[in-house]
């Protein structure tokens, strides 16, 4: 080896321990993304219409992100994925519950828009190990529609 060619070896090493350095501060722990999975059945959300998510951490407020679904819409029988960040979700143990709510935009002689929502399945990776395990999940079909807007679903024991 050259002294030159040593020189870059151990910038090298250096830029790999640092890199390294910088993958552990970044600890899944600090904040842990969660997966929003929505199946829409046979009534569709239409665009503008939107969903508001919201998870109920223990002793903290219920904690709110609205508009997941970006105001557009979600077609008959769609499968809709939205990852957000809950900065102060760091365990699947403070987890109480999770909740959905549709937001229907009318407008004049409109009718609230419906929505069959078949499925939600709301998923974090565990800090410990990064697997995907599932926080709160309902299988069975809810309808939203004028009178029924917010639907808690609870969590996984």
């Amino acid at each position: 080896l050259t002294k030159r060619s040593s020189m870059t070896i151990k910038k090298l090493i250096v830029a790999l321990l640092t890199l390294g350095s910088v993958a552990v501060l970044a600890s899944p722990a600090l904040s842990v993304p969660v997966e929003i999975l929505l199946q829409t059945g046979g009534d569709d959300l239409r665009a503008g219409s939107y969903a508001n998510f919201y998870i109920k951490l223990r002793g903290r407020p219920l904690i709110a992100r609205n508009n997941i679904t970006r105001r557009q819409n979600l077609a008959n029988n769609s499968l809709t994925r939205r990852t957000i960040d809950i900065p102060e979700l760091t365990s699947l143990n403070q987890v109480e519950y999770c909740e959905i709510e549709h937001v229907s935009q009318e407008s004049g002689g409109q009718t609230a828009d419906n929505w069959n929502l078949d499925s939600a399945v709301i998923r974090m990776r565990r800090p410990s190990d990064s697997a995907l395990v599932t926080i709160c999940e309902r299988t069975r079909r809810h309808r939203f529609d004028g009178n029924n807007r917010r639907l808690t679903i609870n969590r996984v024991r």
